[in-house]
């Protein structure tokens, strides 16, 4: 059975929509693209990709190499079919070698049963190293077991190849003995982190922090030698050593000196290390950081790692809270701290935070609307002449809602073989709704959405299912109401549409 795939939140999806105008910075635009790869490489996926595959495609023709890099990447990883001809169209005209493997690999992604003569073919590219392993990148077992490994590779082959070397160990798309019969391929990656070149030793470490396998002494190096590295590898041996506190023994005081790092693109990498400590040892150091730290963009990036971890410290907490609160309803930040706390205690403050700026600005709070909370959970909308209620109570909608989910799981258990991903997501839904204390009107829109996909299992059902279920979780986070299981429910409908 197919693996199912997490979707992205609603507010990273809108971030990462916005950080994709063309009116943005190369540097944003670059970032969400990264941030894009982030999340699917991971195994997270957009809900309606469509937007923010349009958006990439306005950047396949910018004149920033690096754009065009990142943006074939994306496509590839997104792995929609309706943006080969795009890529294709790229491939013709595109001069950068290393560009001209991204969509290699990106074709194989969007197009998967292509065959590799006839991708050169087409795009008027010419076979070599780099392109044969591009091509293993995206591509699918079936296609991998039907050309034989590359050559091995060598220490010194040509910088392009060893580029695409290490994508393929970061990646864990590597043989075992791509460099050596004798040796792990960890092992190389160590020897490369003293390459000639800073961008292949940069790509080394990055590689060792993407593997959950490998860590800091893999690369090594020791703590007191980071200084001495050129400022782009240091962002990514603080990174790797963020990820190894273990391994690596990681105190606190260590982590304290090294945020008086010198270089603004460096200490970046060291905030957001941040992200992938655990515990609460460093929170002290954290704070001590933010608040001696000058840089505006900085201290942004730590607003984050607090967003994110704010369920582990009320000061964090407090400062998040306090920062979204001073910056405007529009602000980059707040979409940011928004995204970041999706999952935490604070987010449901932040959303209503934003929810009344909304109605501030649209002019409807001098109409005294308010928000009030039902002890059964239910929630009032109320002003000073009218009160509408959205809750449970019991009454004769209770046997048209029972009516209702009964049909839908009829249609869920007639479900044939061949859609039995369908049949396991939507018999969860199914559960859910016998069991979950949502109201009566949400339960029967949820379960007619429910029987349409076993039904009709178009794409147009199956988003519709979909945004129904968001909504239901929307409202919830809005007014802090805890809706039991709603949160597997999400994770689970993005599996409709893989």
């Amino acid at each position: 059975m197919r693996k199912l795939s997490k979707l992205i939140g609603d507010e990273e999806a809108d971030l990462l929509r916005y950080s994709l105008r063309l009116d943005n910075s190369v540097r944003g635009i670059k970032f969400a693209l990264q941030t894009i790869c982030v999340h699917y490489e991971a195994g997270r996926r957009l809900a309606n990709s469509s937007d923010h595959r349009q958006a990439i495609h306005s950047h396949l023709n910018s004149k920033e190499i690096i754009l065009r890099r990142w943006s074939l990447k994306a496509l590839g990883l997104i792995g929609n079919p309706d943006d080969a001809s795009r890529i294709v169209d790229r491939l013709r005209v595109e001069h950068d070698q290393e560009a001209q493997t991204w969509g290699t690999a990106a074709l194989l992604g969007s197009s998967p049963d292509q065959d590799l003569n006839g991708i050169v073919a087409r795009s008027g590219l010419t076979s070599s190293t780099p392109l044969l392993l591009a091509a293993r990148l995206y591509a699918r077992e079936s296609w991998v077991r039907r050309y034989p490994d590359p050559p091995i590779i060598s220490l010194s082959d040509d910088e392009l190849t060893l580029k695409w070397a290490i994508f393929l160990i970061g990646y864990k798309k590597a043989s075992a003995n791509l460099f050596s019969d004798r040796h792990e391929n960890n092992v190389f990656l160590g020897e490369l982190n003293k390459h000639t070149s800073d961008e292949i030793s940069e790509y080394s470490i990055w590689a060792l922090h993407e593997r959950p396998d490998y860590n800091f002494l893999d690369a090594k190096v020791r703590i007191d030698e980071i200084k001495d590295r050129p400022e782009n590898v240091r962002k990514w041996l603080y990174r790797l050593l963020l990820k190894s506190q273990d391994s690596a023994q990681l105190r606190p005081d260590m982590l304290t000196e090294l945020t008086w790092e010198g270089s603004a693109s460096a200490k970046e990498g060291l905030a957001h290390g941040l992200n992938d400590l655990t515990g609460t040892l460093y929170n002290e150091a954290i704070l001590d950081w933010y608040y001696r730290e000058s840089e505006e963009n900085i201290r942004d990036l730590l607003l984050i790692a607090m967003a994110k971890r704010a369920n582990d410290n009320a000061e964090f907490a407090e400062l998040v809270e306090r920062s979204f609160v001073r910056e405007s309803a529009d602000s980059s930040l707040r979409r940011k701290l928004l995204a970041a706390g999706e999952t935490t205690k604070i987010y449901p403050h932040l959303k209503r935070i934003a929810l009344m700026d909304k109605m501030q600005r649209e002019g409807l709070l001098q109409f005294g609307l308010g928000f009030d909370h039902r002890t059964d959970g239910g929630i009032i909308v109320n002003n000073t002449t009218t009160n509408i209620n959205i809750s449970g109570g019991v009454s004769a909608q209770n046997f048209v809602t029972g009516d209702m989910i009964g049909s839908a799981n009829g249609a869920v258990q007639n479900l044939q073989a061949n859609r039995s991903t369908d049949k396991e997501i939507l018999s969860e839904i199914v559960s859910f709704l016998n069991s979950s204390k949502i109201s009566d009107a949400a339960k029967q829109e949820l379960a007619q959405k429910v029987k349409l996909v076993a039904e009709e299992p178009s794409d147009d059902n199956k988003q519709g299912l979909i945004s129904t279920v968001k909504r239901i979780a929307d409202a919830a986070s809005i007014t802090g109401t805890a809706i039991e299981g709603i949160d597997k429910i999400m994770d689970l409908v993005g599996g409709l549409l893989t």
